[in-house]
């Protein structure tokens, strides 16, 4: 299974990403605790953005998104599997007038990097892979 974050540990450091995957034994504490700082970070900006949308409902894995995007509106950590793929997205939201699932991309940071198109870009594949039509992909972050 490849996931998101396999696909974007990847793209910054191929060896990092082989080791996650095969060998996870050999990466360092310090390089674990790392990784657990920015997820903290993550997680809190995920929860200011969730007021953007008061209406969202929380999924708790892929059977329960599958319900809520029956219903339409906003789903906070949607998960998509198609095949191989893995991935959960921030924040979808239906567009009624365009008959497509917008996707939300939050992150901690104050810009946009060329990083997190590849996200995007990744959960968009996963999404229309899975039969989802895509709409508009939009980049949450911290104004500063």
């Amino acid at each position: 299974m490849l996931t998101k974050s396999d696909y974007i540990r990847y793209l910054q450091c191929p060896k990092l990403a082989w080791l996650n995957k095969n060998r996870p034994d050999l990466i360092s504490d310090e390089i674990r605790a790392s990784f657990d700082e920015i997820i903290k970070e993550g997680d809190e900006v995920e929860r200011y953005a969730y007021k953007l949308f008061p209406n969202g409902k929380l999924a708790k894995g892929e059977s329960e998104t599958k319900e809520l995007m029956e219903e339409g509106g906003v789903i906070f950590q949607p998960t998509i599997i198609s095949g191989e793929l893995h991935c959960r997205a921030d924040i979808i939201s239906y567009d009624e007038k365009s008959k497509a699932w917008d996707i939300y991309e939050v992150k901690s940071s104050t810009q946009e990097k060329t990083i997190h198109e590849y996200d995007l870009s990744f959960q968009k594949f996963c999404f229309e892979k899975a039969g989802h039509r895509v709409g508009k992909l939009n980049l949450v972050h911290i104004n500063n």
